[in-house]
């Protein structure tokens, strides 16, 4: 909990000193218990918060080994129950670590088997229990990160049909909860994705239309807490992004 609090102070170096000081002590309980799944987790959890600082720090190699030993962890206690839901869905998130660090480093043909064995993992929770809204939004997310791989990869094909299914999932869940606002921004950033595709592709009227419906998304979760500065730096993003289309618009002449 140290460890924790420190970190939302932004004293990354005591943060980890914390960390690594709980991490010894559950190696050592796991050494008397291999066996205890309850420590087994434990520890799997100090690795993935050391990742989480050391990537803060912008260490990536160091993360990207913590990232792994929480992922080899995660395996082992789902071949002891491979129906726990919360351990499927910490292996989830251990394979979207490890991609986000991939595709910082470029490896996007690595990132890419990371983030899609992410999305198949929530998928198969989302099929579990359609119902949860949280495992619905992590699918979505999921899609959109596979899709913009691949729009790094200039497969923007398969990058719109990535941004597709997640926009659809967020369509329902904010038809669902409407005044979600962390649905409305995930809804937002589908139509921003899908808008950048059409652009590429020069199908301008219809990423006109995107822009369009993305800023009025933005427009009013503004409206809603105008000090949030995760909303306005979207909006200012959103406005600039839509003026250099109408402008690229008027000089094609369409």
């Amino acid at each position: 909990d140290m460890g924790l609090i420190l970190q939302d102070q932004g004293n990354l170096p005591a943060s980890l000193c914390e960390f690594n000081s709980y991490l010894n002590i559950m190696q050592c309980l796991n050494k008397r218990d291999p066996n205890n799944n309850e420590w087994m987790r434990e520890l799997a959890v100090a690795h993935n918060n050391i990742g989480g600082i050391l990537q803060s720090q912008d260490n990536l190699f160091d993360a990207l080994q913590e990232y792994k030993a929480y992922m080899e962890i995660m395996k082992r206690l789902i071949e002891h129950d491979p129906n726990d839901s919360d351990w499927l869905q910490n292996l989830a998130i251990s394979h979207n670590n490890l991609g986000g660090i991939l595709q910082t480093i470029n490896n996007l043909p690595e990132s890419l088997k990371e983030f899609q064995a992410c999305m198949k993992i929530m998928r198969q929770l989302t099929e579990r229990d359609p119902n949860n809204s949280d495992w619905q939004r992590k699918l979505s997310i999921s899609h959109n990160r596979i899709g913009r791989v691949l729009q790094s990869q200039g497969n923007l094909k398969g990058a719109v049909e990535e941004f597709e299914i997640g926009l659809n999932i967020m369509k329902d869940l904010t038809e669902s909860g409407p005044d979600n606002i962390d649905w409305q921004r995930g809804l937002y950033m589908s139509h921003y994705f899908i808008a950048s595709i059409l652009e590429q592709q020069d199908q301008l009227t219809q990423a006109l239309a995107e822009r369009e419906v993305g800023l009025a998304i933005i427009q009013r979760l503004v409206q809603i807490d105008v000090t949030n500065q995760k909303w306005q730096q979207d909006l200012q993003t959103s406005l600039q992004a839509l003026a250099n289309l109408k402008q690229r618009i008027a000089e094609s002449g369409n």
